[in-house]
């Protein structure tokens, strides 16, 4: 069980550029841990690019900027600001681990997602890039 798949905690190194690159623009580098399939219909649609790969995987994304939130969904708080300006953002991530995650962790993270309805909600936690 060491590929990419629900209810197993993820971690990636993400780095993050303007597509089309800008002249001077500097890559960001982001590195996120998650649960999987806790959003709001289980798996988002970037866990589903994840899916079924192992640690050392490398995959190139392009995401325009109004699809953020939807494509990264409670996750996506934690990327805005590589958005931020931007049109579209090219992401590279690696998978750098995969564990199982403690029962006390999986319900934190879910309890988490739930408090505030995720990415794009109006309860002021500034969750969600729009």
């Amino acid at each position: 069980m060491d590929r990419v798949e629900p209810l197993r905690k993820v971690s990636v190194s993400i780095r993050a550029a303007e597509d089309p690159p800008q002249a001077g623009s500097a890559l960001a580098t982001f590195e996120l841990a998650f649960i999987c399939g806790i959003g709001r219909s289980g798996v988002t649609p970037f866990e589903s690019q994840l899916a079924g790969r192992r640690v050392g995987d490398n995959i190139d994304l392009r995401i325009m900027a109004p699809q953020a939130e939807s494509f990264f969904e409670h996750l996506a708080p934690r990327l805005c600001t590589a958005f931020a300006g931007r049109e579209a953002v090219r992401l590279n991530v690696t998978i750098t681990a995969i564990d199982t995650p403690e029962a006390r962790d999986l319900v934190k993270a879910m309890a988490e997602r739930s408090s505030h309805g995720g990415a794009g909600c109006d309860c002021g936690c500034g969750c969600g890039c729009g």
